[in-house]
């Protein structure tokens, strides 16, 4: 395979975790984005292939960012800058976290909530 995610590894080098261990995942996640329910096992292997590529690729980018420093957000959104979507999907998802983050933090978090609702139906007077 060629291109800028071509995998560099020697052919007896093998992934820690296990070659093609991510098969099952992969399928789902082909079927997820609209492929058949059980796509064909050299599909699914050339897939993940694939994916694998683009992490170590992503992972050396993170890494060459943080110049040896402890990776940080700001390392990985970086590593992002060539590729828009994927950054602005970070990015949206990082303020996702941030409103979640916010929103957990409200004292007594969801019963707060509801007894709010209920003061405003007794002062507008819809509740007893």
């Amino acid at each position: 395979m060629s291109g800028r995610y071509q995998d560099d590894r020697p052919d007896d080098n093998r992934l820690p975790w296990g070659d093609h261990a991510l098969q099952q995942q992969v399928a789902r996640l082909m079927f997820g984005a609209g492929d058949v329910p059980t796509p064909s096992a050299d599909t699914v292997r050339l897939m993940e292939d694939m994916l694998v590529q683009y992490w170590s690729y992503l992972a050396q980018n993170i890494a060459d960012e943080a110049s040896g420093n402890r990776i940080q957000v700001k390392h990985f959104l970086a590593a992002l800058k060539n590729d828009p979507k994927k950054l602005a999907r970070a990015q949206d998802l990082l303020e996702m976290q941030e409103e979640l983050s916010r929103a957990r933090k409200v004292d007594g978090g969801f019963a707060d909530w509801a007894q709010l609702g209920s003061d405003k139906k007794q002062a507008r007077g819809d509740g007893a």
